[in-house]
């Protein structure tokens, strides 16, 4: 949901972002891009750090990071900065994305586990549509 809310702020802003920084309907779609670009390399660094110190504590750091990160990109003086910060946020971002489903599963008795898994899954997709409309 969070990446979800994240999107759809940007999208509101799109068109105040090309003349702002100058730039057209390509790069806007690159700065929208920038945060799912992001994540691709942090879900591969997440998952192995987790196993490290903890699905718990890398929730808590990733969205730590994450936070301040998208704050930081809230004040970008360039699109290159707006870019960069945006990419950051999502490495950050991967973190809660990657473990945060694992770590609810693990918490649940084991018998429940599956039935949990697919309402999760039915869900998140459900609340994110529903944030779009």
């Amino acid at each position: 949901m969070i990446e979800s809310w994240e999107q759809l702020a940007l999208v509101y802003v799109s068109g105040d972002l090309g003349g702002a920084f100058g730039i057209d309907e390509s790069a806007i779609g690159w700065a929208l891009s920038a945060v799912a670009l992001g994540m691709i390399p942090g879900s591969l660094v997440w998952g192995p750090v987790s196993d490290r110190i903890g699905r718990r504590s890398v929730c808590l750091w990733s969205l730590a990071a994450y936070g301040v990160i998208a704050l930081a990109s809230a004040f970008s003086p360039n699109f290159t900065v707006l870019m960069v910060t945006r990419f950051v946020s999502g490495l950050a971002l991967a973190g809660i994305y990657t473990v945060t489903f694992p770590y609810f599963l693990e918490l649940l008795p084991s018998r429940l586990r599956g039935r949990a898994a697919v309402y999760l899954s039915i869900a998140g997709p459900s609340v994110s549509c529903s944030l779009s409309a």
